[in-house]
């Protein structure tokens, strides 16, 4: 399922680092997942487990163990591992998996006004299904970002509703968070 049409009803992304919060995701009424942290030997599995449970699945290339960050990785993960998409903060990376066919998320770490104004000029060389932000707590930084792309995701430090409403009030279409708190609310 393309993931933006999800987040424009879900509104938020399952953040999952370990099997616990996996377990805890695969209850949810919410369909996306981002595997945060994952290796080439249980990869597989998991995703396989979040397809059966109707979820759509995004692996974050740039944290996964035991796989190239390269174009045979990719095509290794669309064979093999069939995820929806991939998120990464390689320009790169982004662009072979769209030439690839695979959805995909480009994550921008913001720090200052010059890595803000960089991720601007960035997004117009590439052409990812969605940009996240973070940290997503900063309801300014997503209305200027909102406003230059539709397709905007905060992540980083969302914890509750008020954090997750402001982001989604300036312009965010979901929100990525490990809070399972989060993970059945209706926004």
């Amino acid at each position: 399922m393309e993931l933006c049409r999800i987040l424009r009803e879900d509104k938020v992304i399952m953040a999952v680092k370990d099997d616990k919060k996996l377990e805890e995701a695969l209850k949810s009424t919410k369909r996306t997942v981002f595997l945060l942290k994952s290796d080439i030997m249980t990869v597989g599995d998991v995703v396989k487990k979040c397809k059966d449970a109707g979820k759509t699945v995004f692996i974050h290339l740039d944290l996964m163990d035991g796989i190239g960050k390269d174009e045979s990785g990719l095509k290794f993960l669309i064979k093999n591992i069939k995820p929806d998409g991939i998120i990464s903060t390689k320009v790169n990376i982004i662009k072979l998996a769209n030439a690839l066919g695979l959805q995909t998320v480009f994550r921008v770490f913001l720090i200052d006004s010059q890595g803000m104004e960089s991720a601007f000029h960035t997004l117009t060389k590439i052409n990812p299904d969605a940009v996240e932000i973070m940290p997503g707590v900063m309801p300014e930084i997503t209305r200027k970002f909102a406003t230059r792309f539709a397709n905007l995701i905060t992540g980083g430090m969302v914890s509750d509703v008020n954090q997750a409403k402001g982001a989604l009030d300036n312009g965010a279409i979901g929100v990525s968070t490990s809070s399972e708190v989060l993970w059945n609310e209706k926004f």
